[in-house]
């Protein structure tokens, strides 16, 4: 019998295939033999598209009923409080002392990739319950910003738009 982890929405689930049984598993789960079943097609920023990753969100969401709590304010709060836990990781830390352990300190790195997870899988799920086309809507908003910040005035200085 060989483990195989497959995921199933948000979920993982590992089933037990005997080696008879295997070839068969991996023509139905269109995956190689030998690699792990985990959802290939999702798995970098280069091969995932923002709506696989919102229909994710909303096949999680429907599979366990949360749809009712899952309305604008609620996650707008849930973002707030995700993104504050985010930040106590650099608590006390210096941006050298970040950068260093984001790069060397494995647990740190883990622990940041959870919490700007979080952040993220709420941000998507405000996305999908108030219809927002997140790619549109982060396009509109670099454009807003170019004229905001012009090249010539803003390159090389933290200062608000209203006072360049």
């Amino acid at each position: 019998m060989r483990a195989v982890e497959r995921q199933t929405g948000c979920c993982w689930q590992t089933f037990l295939i005997s080696p008879r049984r295997q070839s068969r598993v991996h023509e139905l789960w269109n995956c190689a033999p030998d690699s792990v079943a985990k959802n290939t097609d999702m798995n970098s920023d280069s091969t995932t598209t923002i709506d696989k990753l919102k229909q994710l969100l909303k096949d999680f969401r429907d599979e366990r009923d949360w749809k009712k709590f899952h309305d604008p304010k609620n996650l707008a709060v849930a973002i707030c409080i995700e993104a504050s836990e985010l930040l106590e990781l650099f608590l006390w830390k210096g941006p050298a002392q970040v950068k260093k352990s984001i790069k060397s300190d494995a647990a740190f790195r883990k622990a940041v990739e959870e919490e700007l997870a979080d952040v993220l899988c709420f941000c998507l799920s405000l996305a999908n319950v108030a219809e927002i086309d997140v790619a549109r809507t982060v396009q509109e908003k670099i454009e807003g910003n170019k004229r905001k910040y012009p090249i010539e005035k803003a390159r090389g200085r933290a200062t608000k738009y209203d006072r360049l």
